[in-house]
């Protein structure tokens, strides 16, 4: 998570490290025990928090992309997204076109 979605990011970075979250969640359904259940709630942010990032196509504040340097107004609002918005946008991919169900 630190790696990819750090203070500066990009497109690229943000698909892998999604790709990584999504790849645990997948797999941290087995068992029901609070360490599952610890690290279903894990994987949950992780994802939120990418596709958030990569919803957001600018800079602003710490938050830098090098592929988007500046800011943009179209981004001068409050960001609220639910979980399957989220998911649906990390699987649009990183420019926005539909990848992988």
């Amino acid at each position: 998570m630190t790696q990819g979605t750090g203070v500066l990011r990009t497109a690229a970075s943000l698909a892998e490290t999604q790709t990584v979250a999504e790849g645990i969640a997948a797999r941290s359904f087995v068992g029901h025990d609070a360490r599952a259940g610890e690290l279903q709630n894990l994987t949950a942010v992780a994802v939120a928090l990418v596709g958030a990032a990569t919803s957001r196509r600018e800079s602003r504040g710490a938050h830098s992309r090098a592929d988007y340097p500046d800011p943009s107004a179209s981004f001068r609002y409050r960001q609220v997204l639910t979980l399957v918005t989220v998911v649906t946008l990390a699987r649009r991919g990183p420019h926005g076109s539909a990848s992988q169900p």
